[in-house]
């Protein structure tokens, strides 16, 4: 009898360990597998001397895109520049991931737009 528990004990334990190795997968992977990501900053602080779109791509390369002046006269002109960018990176494969935004100094808005473009 000592042996048949032994051998079902013994049993269970190998099952066990052998489906807890077996229920998870190679987390591994390498960065490039991850797709390659853009950051939009979105500048709307009057006083900032550059307002308007800074994007940084993949390759350390970027580009500004300025808003017109910082006033209630063009403030849907300055959000269709927004919309046009997002929407020129959507038709080159990105989608955004992530956004943040908050005040800077009760002066003005800073967005943050993460897109990635997938493998």
């Amino acid at each position: 009898m000592k042996k048949f528990f032994a051998f079902s004990f013994l049993t269970v334990a190998l099952l066990a360990v052998l489906f807890n190795l077996s229920s998870f997968k190679n987390t591994e992977s390498k960065a490039n597998d991850l797709g390659t990501y853009i950051l939009i900053d979105v500048y709307e602080v009057p006083g900032y001397q550059d307002p308007g779109l800074h994007i940084h791509y993949a390759d350390n390369t970027s580009e500004y895109v300025p808003f017109k002046k910082m006033d209630a006269h063009n403030h849907d002109d300055n959000g269709q520049i927004i919309v046009n960018k997002v929407n020129e990176l959507v038709a080159k494969g990105y989608s955004i991931s992530h956004i943040g935004s908050g005040l800077g100094d009760k002066t003005g808005m800073i967005t943050k737009i993460f897109m990635r473009k997938d493998k």
